[in-house]
Parts: C-alpha cells; sequence; structure tokens
C-alpha cells in the first residue's frame, strides 16, 4: 500500500510540473508585428531594359521589360522585416538574383548575400542604395523604398554571357 501511495504522489509531482512549465511559456502578450514594403525599380535611363529575377532554389524565372521612365513595384509582407525580393517562407521567395539586361548586350547582375545582415548584396540587395533610404524609413512598419536603375548601373555592366 506504502508503494501505492508514493507512486501516487510522483505522478501529482509530475503533472504540477507539466502544467506549470505549460503556463509559464505561453506568450505573454509579445507581438511580432508585420513589417509591409513595397520595392520600387524605375528606369531613369532613355533606352529600354530587360528586368530579369532569379531564384536559385526554385529555380524560378521571372522577367519584365521596363521602357524609358517605366517602374515595377514588388509588395513584401514579413515578420520581422520585410527584405527585397524574399519572404520567410520558401513559397513567398521571389529571388536571389537579379540582372539588368541593356540594349547594347551589357548585363549588371545583383546577387543576395544571405551571410551579411540584416540586407546582404550589392545593388538591388543594398538597401542603401535605395534612393530615399534611411534607417527610420525602414524601421517603419510600412514602407516604400525606390530604387532608380540609371547610369551607376551601367557603369557595373559587362558583357552577357
Amino acid at each position: 500500500m506504502e508503494q501505492k501511495i508514493i507512486w501516487t504522489h510522483f505522478l501529482i509531482i509530475g503533472i504540477s510540473a507539466v502544467t506549470f512549465f505549460s503556463i509559464i511559456g505561453c506568450d505573454h502578450g509579445e507581438t511580432d508585428y508585420i513589417q509591409r514594403a513595397e520595392y520600387v525599380y524605375m528606369n531613369k535611363l532613355n533606352q529600354q531594359l530587360r528586368f530579369e529575377i532569379y531564384d536559385t532554389y526554385t529555380k524560378a524565372s521571372y522577367e519584365f521589360v521596363l521602357h524609358s521612365q517605366d517602374s515595377v513595384s514588388f509588395f513584401n509582407n514579413d515578420v520581422p522585416v520585410a527584405f527585397p525580393f524574399s519572404g520567410n517562407e520558401v513559397a513567398n521567395r521571389i529571388g536571389d538574383s537579379i540582372v539588368f539586361r541593356f540594349n547594347n548586350n551589357k548585363c549588371v547582375h545583383y546577387l543576395r548575400n544571405n551571410y551579411t545582415l540584416p540586407f546582404g548584396g550589392d545593388g538591388v540587395f543594398n538597401l542603401t542604395e535605395y534612393e530615399n533610404y534611411s534607417q527610420t524609413l525602414v524601421n517603419q512598419q510600412d514602407y516604400r523604398l525606390v530604387y532608380h536603375i540609371d547610369q551607376k548601373d551601367i557603369e557595373r555592366a559587362v558583357d552577357c554571357l
């Protein structure tokens, strides 16, 4: 009889401990805010160009023709930060490399660098290269960044493969 009583006490202590730690581990009202960002890419050149997006993970690609002064926008909602051309899940990814293909058979290729934070890479993957970038702006819950495709991109271009 004594053995049953001891075993019952340990069972009660175990159930109480599990209940206690479950309650402590619950969320106490901390909220992860969704950040919403619009990334605008505007062709400021006097020529049309092809805007190509590639995703090496999914092998997907997208292509847009941008005439002079045309633009294309991408919207991203994410927690905690809305990075350009990405999402917090693979299904939301758009791309990890961008190519601007100019009329003279010159291309500029920008790659995301996943090993530098918060916005790794160059060109469109480096937020400091956007026209209206500021740390204050990207810390907001909703923001809009504009990237001008212009002479700086032409100067970085090499012969297309």
